[in-house]
């Protein structure tokens, strides 16, 4: 009488640990202690596609398959393989394989072509449909602009400065990303618009009221400028025991403020004049 041994499955799965993204093609070599050994299989899963069992009669010692999430799945489904080996009549016990398959993640950008004035914060948030998804963002390109750097997370707020006169850009690129899974980057563009500073005095001398003598001594002669020709200076005054002073802007690369100033009692009084400069709807220091 022979007696046979009945053969061992032996699985080696590739990528080990048996983990792959969706799209990817899953390895399972096969051996077993008996030469010669013919494998079969059958396979199940409720969110996966791309998988089956083995076809009769054959002598393949591998399966290789590309297993896709079905539609909508947003978590990781499984695809069990039942195993066994066959030799002189003689069938093995069932081995069963798992095998993971993640999403591939996605990212959704909001801040995506945003304007913003230098040395404002950029506000940009990511999300996708993938929990647990990491993203990871580079600077591509800066172009007249400090400020920008590489980072990871779910948002993007970095102090953005414009270096020059003009107006500047920077270009990110964010990646979603999920164990070993990489989805489609996306590309956020920024621009900074430069800020206006003033350039001026803010200490004055004292002045003498203009009672009966109108003259310089009794004019204010205030002056600031900017290296932007289209400047706006709105400056507002505000009054203690003195008449004379006005509020108002003038567009242009410089500004002198001119007021004939009076006191309005027998004491020293004085004014207290606030001066902005604006460019494109971003406002320099006062």
């Amino acid at each position: 009488i022979q007696i046979y041994p009945r053969p061992v499955v032996t699985a080696t799965v590739l990528p080990a640990g048996g983990v792959l993204c969706s799209g990817d093609v899953v390895d399972i070599q096969l051996s077993s202690n008996v030469p010669g050994a013919i494998f079969s299989w059958t396979s199940s899963s409720a969110t996966v596609t791309g998988h089956s069992s083995s076809v009769v009669g054959s002598t393949d010692t591998f399966i290789n398959q590309t297993l896709v999430l079905n539609s909508g799945v947003t978590g990781t489904g499984e695809v069990v393989y039942a195993i066994v080996a066959e030799a002189n009549g003689c069938v093995g016990e069932t081995v069963f394989v798992t095998i993971s398959v993640i999403p591939i993640p996605d990212v959704t950008v909001t801040g995506d072509g945003q304007t913003i004035c230098s040395g404002d914060t950029t506000n940009i948030s990511f999300d996708g449909t993938v929990n647990n998804t990491v993203y990871t963002w580079v600077v591509q390109s800066s172009t007249g602009v400090s400020g920008a750097s590489n980072g990871s997370g779910s948002s993007i707020a970095q102090v953005l400065e414009t270096t020059g006169l003009s107006q500047g850009v920077v270009v990110y690129q964010v990646t979603p990303s999920l164990i070993g899974g990489v989805g489609t980057p996306a590309t956020i563009t920024v621009y900074v618009k430069p800020s206006p500073q003033q350039f001026g005095d803010p200490n004055h001398p004292e002045l003498c009221s203009a009672d009966g003598n109108i003259n310089a001594n009794s004019t204010t002669n205030i002056g600031f400028s900017s290296f932007y020709p289209n400047t706006t200076f709105t400056w507002v005054s505000t009054s203690y025991g003195v008449s004379g002073a006005t509020s108002g802007s003038v567009t242009g690369s410089s500004v002198l403020i001119a007021d004939i100033l009076y006191t309005t009692a027998n004491a020293v009084g004085y004014v207290d004049y606030v001066i902005t400069p604006d460019l494109n709807g971003c406002s320099g220091a006062s």
